[in-house]
């Protein structure tokens, strides 16, 4: 379609001006940015709520995230064993760091919850 149409269209549905980020989300017509409205609706909760601090950005990424102002980066190694694979131990890198970047793109969910969370991905096609 001729991108005047398309623009037209997306401000007759006031897309890119709904409060809520995942709005504009379910207007755009295309996977690419519909992705990017709800890692900016991700973004923008984590900011929110406190999850992420310090960040000079109003929108910050998984780098950002990753890299605490004056600290350095480090993870807990841990061993546990997946509830699907009970004969096979796996190391699981724990940090508020990573925790947070895992969030920032969706993948929250931690190991309590993966098998819930792997089957969202699986049926959004992620």
């Amino acid at each position: 379609p001729d991108v005047s149409h398309v623009a037209r269209a997306r401000a007759a549905n006031h897309y890119g001006l709904k409060p809520d980020l995942w709005q504009n989300a379910d207007l755009a017509d295309d996977e690419a940015l519909r992705g990017l409205w709800h890692f900016l609706a991700l973004s923008k909760s984590l900011v929110e709520d406190g999850c992420i601090r310090n960040s000079p950005w109003k929108h910050p990424g998984v780098m950002s995230v990753l890299r605490s102002p004056g600290e350095g980066y480090r993870s807990e190694v841990v061993s546990a064993i997946l509830p699907d694979l009970p004969n096979r131990k796996v190391t699981i890198y724990r940090s508020a760091e990573r925790t947070r970047a895992l969030q920032l793109c969706g993948w929250g969910w931690g190991w309590e919850n993966a098998g819930a969370g792997v089957e969202r991905a699986e049926a959004a096609g992620t």
